[in-house]
């Protein structure tokens, strides 16, 4: 069996090739597109729902709550020594100290998470434990889809579940407001625990959220473009983010700041699916549960996921007030309407104002493209400077932190110089110019899914923009 990648690679997967350039009709329309989404950013528009998630880290204290809860324990809840270790990892320790023992038959999980310490999380050792420490019983976990762990450890009850949990024929299966009690009640009756769910979810709180938005095309082909359209526009934040490749061929965009507590992504969910079916017989059973309907829909499906797993972050992108130390509520979680993945966007380098700019540019100097020729200084050194700079980067690892430093070497620029310390938006700019005037199909992309994300949280039809968009995809 093929071991989990613990490290996510740097991607060349940068699609910066030059297209045919676009003709000024196309600019017109392109332009009038993001005027129309700046101007819809400006309306209060009403949330159609709440969020989604495609995992949570979920504890509850039962040293001060499982009275209140009625926890009781039940048969496949075994004490274990180290319960925070994921069941495999126990399951595989077992084996390799019994001698006698000479399969290493254990499921891993698909998933691979960044590094998830938060100080605000980490647990006081308790000096008298009221509940043993225990976790779930491995066969249960292995045959069980949509646990990554469930363990008590220290008074503390711990659920860490993901969205597969909640799939059927065909629903890939993410975590709500709701169904996250149908989740409890079926995690109950496996004989875990039982508790009740209504109370629980009072005083039960949250570590850890992927925050998911699952958008669905028209056709499969639509979905590996619009990844490599979104690449064209990852090297805008290279200068403060890792630009790593996710999985197979999805993107990772993390800051570089060591206080960061939270990660985001953009995949392609079939091919997230068959890349699983060739490591892990659990993405075997999840195939099954969602049967040829929940592949037809994978199929077609880009997810978009924030993964947030430290408390400051959490409050910060869901809305929610800190009115107490290493506790965010769970059902403040659940029930917030923020729209993530619109800030998630311009973390990925896609800010309509930025576009909007170089659009306001080309619409000034329409001679370039009616004529097909250079008509003033102005028009040759934006376009000259812009096809450069995309070259350069090609041979700096699509960074433009390494691309500044490329130039202060090359050019002989003084460190100190005020001048070259304040390039890097004049560089942001120069290739934002590139990529619409040489990416024109990957800006329409990208102007579609930026319209999707907007359809999918506001009470607003795009529908009109929406076919014109797609038309040009």
């Amino acid at each position: 069996m093929a071991q989990v990648v613990k490290k996510a690679k740097e991607t060349n997967d940068f699609n910066l090739e030059p297209e045919k350039k676009p003709a000024f009709s196309t600019i017109k329309r392109q332009a009038r597109t993001l005027n129309r989404i700046i101007e819809g950013n400006l309306i209060n528009y009403h949330i159609k729902t709440s969020l989604y998630f495609d995992r949570l880290k979920i504890w509850i204290d039962l040293k001060e709550f499982g009275e209140k809860i009625n926890f009781r324990k039940g048969k496949n809840f075994v004490a274990s020594v180290c319960p925070q270790l994921p069941p495999y990892e126990q399951y595989r320790k077992k084996q390799e100290q019994d001698k006698n023992s000479c399969s290493m038959d254990y499921e891993e999980p698909d998933d691979y998470y960044e590094n998830e310490y938060d100080e605000e999380s980490v647990e006081e050792k308790a000096v008298d434990n009221v509940y043993p420490n225990c976790s779930i019983k491995y066969d249960i976990y292995k045959e069980t889809l949509g646990i990554n762990n469930i363990y008590i450890r220290n008074d503390k009850l711990v659920i860490d579940i993901t969205g597969k949990i909640a799939a059927e024929y065909g629903v890939l299966g993410l975590i709500s407001i709701n169904n996250i009690k149908d989740i409890l009640q079926k995690l109950q009756a496996l004989d875990l625990f039982k508790f009740d769910t209504k109370k629980f979810l009072c005083y039960a709180g949250c570590y850890i959220a992927d925050v998911t938005l699952d958008l669905l095309f028209p056709h499969s082909a639509q979905v590996p473009r619009m990844i490599t359209a979104m690449s064209s526009f990852s090297p805008l934040v290279s200068d403060v983010c890792f630009c790593r490749k996710y999985k197979k061929n999805g993107l990772m965009i993390k800051r570089k700041a060591e206080n960061t507590g939270y990660s985001e992504l953009a995949y392609w969910k079939w091919d997230d699916i068959c890349n699983s079916v060739k490591q892990y017989n659990k993405a075997i059973k999840y195939t099954e549960i969602i049967g040829d309907a929940g592949e037809a829909i994978a199929k077609r499906t880009l997810r978009l996921e924030c993964h947030i797993y430290k408390m400051a972050d959490l409050r910060k992108f869901l809305d929610i007030p800190n009115t107490k130390k290493g506790f965010v509520p769970l059902l403040a979680v659940l029930n917030s309407t923020e729209p993530v993945m619109l800030k998630m966007l311009k973390d990925m380098g896609i800010n309509e104002y930025k576009l909007h700019e170089r659009y306001n540019w080309f619409e000034l100097n329409e001679n370039f493209f009616r004529e097909d020729s250079f008509t003033t200084k102005e028009e040759f050194q934006e376009i000259i400077i812009a096809e450069w700079l995309a070259n350069v980067l090609k041979e700096n690892d699509y960074k433009l932190d390494v691309v500044k430093a490329h130039i202060g070497t090359e050019y002989g620029f003084d460190l100190n110089d005020t001048y070259f310390n304040g390039i890097m938006p004049k560089l942001k700019e120069k290739y934002l110019s590139y990529v619409c005037y040489r990416k024109p199909r990957s800006v329409s992309s990208i102007l579609f899914l930026m319209l999707m994300v907007r359809n999918e949280y506001y009470d607003l039809e795009y529908l009109k923009i929406k076919e014109q968009a797609l038309n040009t995809t």
